[in-house]
């Protein structure tokens, strides 16, 4: 710990810090010592012995959180004083506490002793020293040996609402500082798991130490390390053919050569050891507990016929592999003979049989990631895992294997709200896997090709950005856009929030991160904005709050993805994602479901099912939707539906015109019409005055919490000249109403609403400003009363447990979760642990605060705001 020299003689061998001789033996060892450095030097030796007892860890770990259950802590004692140590006597202390170490009659020069210590973490949040003092006796003399190796302990963390930078940038503090709770960080594993051939501990390796200084100041700082881990990626460079894609003639499928044959026995083996070996070296940390598995692999995957793929093909498909089969993404049936004429096949057709092999498992990675998901458990600590971009490929249940959540990337461009396309996509195929849910990505990046192609002719009409970045290929996002698009997520049952692209929010030397630039300073502070009042107040009750139950479905079919090209294939630019728009500015909240949906559950809870692009079906989908119609239900649909179908409401293809204000407005018009087409028939629970400010609803037992976004938008002066994107959000108003009556509370403002009930529907005025979002909270009781409970002392080193409450004037608990802040600040005046963020379930908080044994007496301060009606409530307790 630290380092010692000489006077004049340069570094010595590492050793511990503030460490001092006995008076009596200190002048012998120092000369000695120097001689013997003298010599040294002479013959190019720069070290010798440090004339101390040097003590080193050997455990992983310094950093620990307050009442963390941690083993011994290990140490390492070398006698570094140039001479044999007779009678030493060793003692540690920690906190306050003492304890002695048993150690030989006679210390041998350069013997290296093993100890043990127990850290005591209940101690308040701090950096503390080890310190060791060691006695003994040399050459007849006493001399004293001490030091210290300094150890933290932090405070515990509050609930929050995981908000991931998907960067590898090492600048924890400005990451934290923006809102940030974690960000990728590659712990490696790939080489020493594939060298090993088995699970391997590298963390005492050179990399190894240097990964762990750099996992520790990211926990000292507050940031958790997220790794990224891309086992399947290891052996692209691979000369040997078996870990190759082949076609049916037997040579590199080209074009390919950067996605391995992942299905791969021996690749699958090595993605459970490369999981295993990261958690083995670094899953002690409790601040890395997540892990990116693998990201935009599949763009790249193709079709394989080794003898492996072929075998696993046939016995999926019981027979052999049609022709037809050749690309990844299916065969046009007109180009099949023999299709059927009402385009309707059975659900054992061969090729869509092969075709579903080959997405659910057959090109290796949705096993591969679920291996490198299990070995990442291996040693019993819990690390979720998620893979992004999950919908990039067909709709069949399974993307991803068997992670905890699946992710996607969008851009916001042209239409923010279409997020909310993105991340319905992506409930769809969480739904076919049990335990799985979802997060969701917004890249703050904006591709230079689709928003702003090509500078203007006159270079006066070019904007600042431009003149400064003419070839920037990606660039920042426009502020309004991103808000829209954060509570287009927000207002779905997402467990996390995710950004891409930190070398657009920030400056950075020019080409630190490749082809990203900041080229709007508006953008960030809105980001620390919307992060600071909305996500770390509202985040652990939005993780409470469930959707409600769907009575209007989208069909994205698999059978007409294969057969007839279509699909969105995560990008959100098909005619199917354009529907959900429409859907969304005619005030609806639609499902997006899989033919894997309709197959196991059915269609009785829907009153609506819209059927873009459903060119070809199966035979159980087309019976199902059959029945649907049967029992009163409405098919809404296009002109390429499937035969065997007839719609009732007719939905044209409209074609999107490049102009975003156009399109928007066509689109719209068809909002419009298929309100008046329904009217009468059905109608969502929560609406709008304004088709511009786009609702949805979620709900805890009998509240609802009601979404409320700013869609409001023209061509400013970022990149409006372009045409391409309206950029510049709009204040606006609107009344919204809801199905049902209540107490309206706006839980981004913490007020009670005004509003008014009449004809069985409550209805209240909201005001936005540019790309704003609200949300509501629609209880059935109102919020009258806040209660705090504590005791009024409290003793160091035991438990204080503080409750909160709400309720009406009647003293009926709330049947809601809404969001509480609490804090609390010591008897030093200093924000004590557990100060943050929670949610009341239920009208109901408990908390249980834990003063340590050597906190400073006195009166602590405990503070809990309703943050849906504003109340706040402080009360004292006397820790003796």
């Amino acid at each position: 710990v630290g380092e010692s020299s000489f006077p004049g003689r340069g570094p010595i061998a590492p050793s511990t810090r503030d460490l001092s001789l006995g008076d009596r033996a200190g002048s012998l060892f120092q000369g000695f010592a120097g001689v013997l450095d003298d010599v040294c030097l002479r013959r190019g030796v720069r070290t010798y012995h440090s004339g101390n007892v040097d003590c080193t860890v050997t455990s992983k770990r310094r950093v620990f959180y307050r009442q963390e259950k941690i083993g011994d802590l290990q140490l390492a004692l070398l006698n570094n004083t140039g001479q044999d140590l007779h009678n030493p006597s060793l003692t540690f202390e920690f906190g306050g506490q003492t304890r002695a170490i048993a150690l030989p009659e006679t210390w041998k020069l350069e013997e290296q002793i093993p100890a043990a210590f127990q850290l005591d973490t209940s101690l308040r949040a701090g950096d503390y020293p080890l310190r060791y003092r060691l006695s003994a006796t040399i050459a007849g003399q006493s001399a004293d040996f001490t030091g210290d190796v300094p150890f933290t302990i932090l405070n515990r963390k509050p609930p929050a609402m995981p908000v991931v930078m998907r960067s590898s940038l090492d600048d924890p503090e400005a990451m934290l500082a923006m809102g940030f709770t974690h960000a990728n960080f590659n712990l490696g594993g790939d080489a020493q798991a594939w060298q090993a051939r088995q699970p391997v501990d590298y963390a005492n390796t050179k990399n190894g130490r240097n990964i762990i200084d750099r996992l520790e100041r990211w926990q000292r700082v507050g940031l958790n390390a997220c790794h990224y881990a891309g086992a399947g990626k290891y052996l692209r460079g691979s000369k040997d053919s078996k870990y190759k894609r082949l076609d049916r003639d037997g040579n590199l499928v080209p074009g390919h050569e950067e996605n391995p044959n992942v299905a791969h026995p021996d690749i699958q083996q090595l993605g459970y050891n490369s999981g295993a070996s990261a958690a083995l070296s670094f899953g002690d940390f409790p601040h890395v507990d997540a892990a990116l598995i693998h990201s935009e692999v599949r763009d790249s995957t193709a079709l394989s016929f080794q003898d492996y793929d072929v075998a696993s093909a046939e016995r999926f498909i019981g027979g052999k592999i049609p022709p037809q089969a050749v690309k990844k993404n299916g065969v046009h049936y007109t180009t099949i003979d023999d299709f059927p004429a009402d385009r309707v096949i059975p659900d054992d057709y061969p090729l869509l049989r092969y075709y579903t092999w080959f997405w659910k498992d057959g090109d290796g990675w949705n096993p591969l990631n679920t291996q490198i998901h299990l070995g990442l458990q291996s040693t019993g600590k819990k690390i979720w895992t998620f893979f992004d971009p999950a919908v990039r490929v067909p709709s069949l249940w399974g993307s991803a294997g068997k992670l905890d959540f699946i992710s996607q990337w969008t851009y916001t461009y042209p239409d923010p709200i279409k997020i909310g396309q993105a991340t319905d996509e992506l409930f769809a195929m969480a739904d076919g896997c049990p335990g799985q849910n979802v997060m969701k990505m917004t890249q703050v990046i904006w591709k230079r090709t689709q928003t702003a192609p090509s500078l203007p002719k006159n270079p006066a009409d070019w904007t600042a950005w431009e003149r400064e970045f003419p070839e920037v290929k990606y660039y920042t996002i426009a502020p309004d856009n991103l808000s829209e698009a954060l509570w287009s997520k927000l207002s779905r049952p997402i467990k996390g929030i995710m950004y891409h692209g930190w070398g657009s929010l920030v400056t950075l030397p020019q080409g630190e991160y490749g082809a990203y630039f900041m080229t709007n300073p508006e953008t960030a502070p809105r980001l620390r904005q919307l992060l600071a009042d909305v996500v770390q107040p509202l985040g652990p009750t939005l993780l409470e709050v469930p959707d409600i139950p769907a009575d209007i479905a989208i069909l994205q079919s698999f059978s007409a993805q294969i057969f007839a090209g279509r699909g969105t294939f995560g990008w959100s630019g098909a005619w199917e994602a354009d529907v959900h728009l429409i859907l969304q500015w005619a005030g609806y909240q639609p499902r997006i479901i899989f033919d894997e949906t309709i197959r196991r559950d059915g269609l009785d809870q829907y009153k609506i099912l819209v059927l873009p692009a459903c060119d070809v079906l199966t035979r159980s989908v087309v019976d199902a939707i059959k029945k649907f119609q049967e029992r009163g239900g409405i098919v809404v649909a296009d002109q390429n539906l499937c035969p065997a179908i007839v719609a009732d409401i007719f939905l044209p293809v409209v074609k999107r015109a490049s102009n975003a204000a156009d399109a928007k407005t066509t689109l719209q018009a068809e909002s419009r019409r298929l309100q008046s087409e329904l009217k009468g028939v059905y109608a969502a629970r929560a609406a709008s005055s304004d088709l511009d400010v786009v609702t949805r609803l979620r709900r805890f037992a009998s509240t609802d919490y009601l979404f409320a976004i700013n869609d409001k938008r023209e061509f400013g002066a970022y990149v409006g000249h372009h045409r391409l994107v309206m950029e510049k959000g709009l204040p606006n108003q609107a009344t919204l109403t809801i199905d049902r009556p209540g107490h309206v509370y706006d839980l981004v403002q913490h007020r009670a609403v005004p509003s008014r009930y009449a004809d069985g529907a409550l209805s209240f005025e909201t005001s936005f400003g540019p790309g704003e979002g609200r949300l509501f909270l629609i209880s059935r009781t109102a919020l009258d009363k806040l209660r705090l409970a504590l005791p009024a002392k409290a003793r160091r080193g035991q438990d204080l447990p503080v409750t909160v409450t709400i309720s009406d004037r009647w003293s009926r608990q709330a049947d809601a979760a809404i969001p509480v802040e609490v804090r609390i600040t010591d008897a030093d005046g200093q924000p004590g642990e557990f100060s943050g963020y929670y949610t009341a379930k239920y009208g109901r908080l408990n908390l249980t605060l834990q003063p340590a044994a050597n906190d400073t007496p006195g009166a602590w301060i405990v503070t809990a705001t309703n943050l849906a009606t504003g109340q706040r409530l402080s009360q004292s307790c006397h820790v003796q």
